[in-house]
């Protein structure tokens, strides 16, 4: 029995081409559109459907649960901010201490209050 470089068996080499294999190498045909392709994903000119399988989808602004943590982070950020901005009316040269102080309370104040209404905002939207 006689092996062929390269090729099948039973088939022979032809000129040019060693053992047989077609010139310009393997091509695997795609899945006919619409039929699954590989893994079950869609094939190629599949049209999407957009079943999610029960899952929500992943935009969280779509439901009133998915705003309420994304509402409470900004409640604390916004409330930091205030605070932050507060002690910065310290840092300002030429004013006088009372002016500082009342740019701090007035910052301190309004931020706390912003920050409290977001939170009051996102427990309402988990009660939901």
């Amino acid at each position: 029995m006689s092996q062929q470089p390269y090729g099948q068996p039973g088939q022979p080499g032809q000129p040019g081409q060693p053992g047989g294999y077609p010139q310009g190498g393997y091509q695997q045909p795609g899945p006919p559109p619409g039929q699954p392709g590989y893994g079950g994903y869609p094939g190629p000119g599949a049209p999407y459907v957009g079943s999610t399988g029960g899952r929500p989808s992943g935009n969280p602004l779509t439901t009133p649960a998915g705003l309420a943590p994304i509402l409470q982070i900004l409640a604390y950020v916004v409330a930091a901010l205030g605070v932050i901005g507060g002690f910065f009316a310290f840092a300002v040269d030429g004013e006088p201490g009372s002016f500082k102080f009342l740019t701090f309370a007035a910052t301190a104040v309004a931020g706390l209050g912003f920050g409290g209404v977001l939170l009051a905002l996102s427990v309402l939207l988990k009660k939901t």
